[in-house]
C-alpha cells in the first residue's frame, strides 16, 4: 500500500495531480536506460504535454531526503526577497509517495513541477565560446551563494532535512557510511581517517564553522535554464547541512561549472588540505573506515 505525503503552497492551487497507480504505471513503462546506457531517474508526465517531472528510485537510495530537501530549499528561497533572489527558482514539490518494491524495498516517488528549458550541459554542447556562457555561471554562482544564506533549523545535525546520510564527493561513492549526531562527530571521524598512517597529515577544524545548506553536486546537467532565461536548481541528492567548508571542497571537483564559479565564491580554505587528506583515503578504502567513532 502506498504512503502519501502532500506537499506545495496552501495560498496557490496545485495542478490536478495523477493518481499513484497513474505514476506507478508511468515509471514501470519507462526504459532503465537512455540511449547512452545511463540509468534512468525520471520522466515528464504526461508524455505528450508534460505538467510534472516524476523522480522516482529506492528508499535505500535516499530519495525520500531528497525530497525533504528540496521542498527545504524551496520554500526557504522564497523567504528571501525577490528582488534579491531574482531569476533563481528550484522546482516545486507537490507530492512524494512510497510504495512497496517486489525487492523488499520501497520505492520512492517524487511529483514536482516540470519545466521547459535547456540544461547547462546542452547549452555548453552547443556554445563551445566559454565567454558567451559566462552570463550563466554568474547566475549558478549567485544561486549557491543564496542557498549557502538559507535560515538553517535549531536542530539541524550534519545530513540532509530532517536527518539521513551525508551525500557528498568527500565521501566513498558520494555517501557517507553512518549519519552523523553533531558537527564534533563528524569532524572526529574525518581527521581520524586523515591521520591514519602519518599523524602529522593536516586535520580540519570546524569549531568556527555554523552548519549551512551546502548544495555540492555541480553537475553541468543540475543547472536548467528555462525558455525565459530563470535557473532552476535540480537534483538535490547532494545537498545537506554541513560546515560550509564541505561547499569548498564540493568547488575543486573536476567539472566545468566549479572552476567557472570557484572565484566568485569567497569561501574559507583553511580546512581544505585536511579535507583532501581524508577524502583520498575515504575514496580508496572500504566505507567503513574509520569506523567506529570511539
Amino acid at each position: 500500500m502506498a504512503t502519501s505525503i502532500n506537499f506545495g503552497r496552501q495560498r496557490r492551487p496545485q495542478p490536478q495531480l495523477p493518481s499513484d497507480s497513474e505514476i506507478i504505471d508511468a515509471c514501470d513503462r519507462n526504459p532503465p536506460c537512455d540511449e547512452n546506457g545511463l540509468r534512468l531517474k525520471g520522466l515528464m508526465y504526461p508524455p505528450q504535454a508534460p505538467i510534472f517531472w516524476i523522480k522516482y528510485g529506492l528508499q535505500s537510495e535516499g530519495r525520500d531526503a531528497e525530497a525533504r530537501t528540496q521542498d527545504f530549499a524551496f520554500r526557504a528561497l522564497e523567504q528571501i526577497p525577490q528582488s534579491d533572489r531574482e531569476g533563481i527558482r528550484i522546482p516545486e514539490i507537490y507530492r512524494i509517495f512510497t510504495d512497496e518494491h517486489p525487492s523488499g524495498n520501497s520505492m520512492v516517488y517524487i511529483v514536482m513541477g516540470y519545466v521547459p528549458g535547456k540544461t547547462l550541459l546542452q547549452i555548453l554542447r552547443d556554445t563551445p565560446d566559454s565567454k558567451s556562457v559566462e552570463h550563466l555561471y554568474d547566475r549558478i554562482a549567485k544561486a549557491i551563494k543564496l542557498f549557502l544564506t538559507f535560515k538553517v533549523p535549531d536542530d539541524a545535525t550534519p545530513g540532509p532535512y530532517k536527518g539521513g546520510i551525508i551525500r557528498h564527493p568527500l565521501f566513498k561513492d558520494y555517501e557517507a557510511a553512518i549519519e552523523y549526531s553533531s558537527v564534533a562527530q563528524l569532524q572526529h571521524h574525518i581527521n581520524k581517517v586523515a591521520t591514519m598512517i602519518r599523524r602529522d597529515q593536516p586535520t580540519v577544524d570546524f569549531s568556527e564553522e555554523k552548519l549551512c545548506f551546502c548544495f555540492s553536486d555541480l553537475y553541468e546537467g543540475n543547472f536548467l535554464f528555462s525558455d525565459n532565461g530563470d535557473l532552476y536548481v535540480l537534483d538535490f541528492e547532494q545537498a545537506s547541512f554541513l560546515p560550509i567548508s564541505f561547499m569548498t571542497y564540493a568547488l575543486i571537483q573536476d567539472r566545468q561549472v566549479c572552476a567557472a564559479i570557484e572565484d566568485k565564491l569567497s569561501l574559507p580554505q583553511g580546512n581544505l588540505p585536511g579535507m583532501i587528506k581524508a577524502g583520498s583515503y575515504f575514496i580508496m578504502s572500504t566505507h567503513t573506515i574509520g569506523l567506529p567513532l570511539e
